[in-house]
């Protein structure tokens, strides 16, 4: 028992300890072949009956949204979609279903923007058109070497303090 009261301190100071050093690691964007599909791409059938509800007899609520609902594939651009996660949990977003899952996997190098709203800072991973990670924190956040993150996007970097 005397062994189990001397070692509690040290094993309370290691546990908090460990979220603070992990915080101070550079960010990176993730490789998109480590990707991980977190939740199913929607069927046609849930994707109608989401069209009709969307679009149907409450569109004039969309406040003048009229790209989304002007057609069905307009409509599925925007929500064929599923959640995407990196391998470590640290990025996520909802990205295409319309490619197909393999097609994910074969992105090209990310491009990173840091954002601040409010108390979030929003580190953005971009792959290309409309396939975008995001890291959310309340930490500051910059971007560790902006030379070199505008010449070779897999050189991209955050540090967050």
């Amino acid at each position: 028992m005397a062994m189990l009261n001397r070692s509690l301190p040290a094993l309370v100071v290691a546990l908090f300890a460990l979220p603070f050093s992990s915080a101070a690691q550079p960010l990176a964007c993730p490789a998109a072949s480590t990707l991980v599909q977190i939740a199913p791409c929607p069927s046609l059938d849930q994707l109608r009956a989401g069209f009709l509800g969307y679009c149907g007899d409450n569109a004039r609520m969309l406040d003048g949204d009229r790209v989304t609902c002007a057609s069905f594939e307009n409509y599925l651009r925007l929500k064929n979609t599923a959640r995407w996660e990196s391998a470590d949990g640290r990025f996520e977003g909802y990205l295409s279903c319309q490619p197909g899952t393999a097609a994910v996997t074969t992105l090209g190098p990310a491009a990173m923007t840091i954002a601040r709203r409010g108390n979030i800072t929003r580190v953005v991973c971009n792959y290309g058109d409309d396939a975008a990670l995001t890291h959310r924190t309340r930490a500051r956040c910059t971007v560790a070497d902006p030379a070199a993150c505008a010449a070779d996007p897999a050189a991209c970097r955050a540090n967050c303090q």
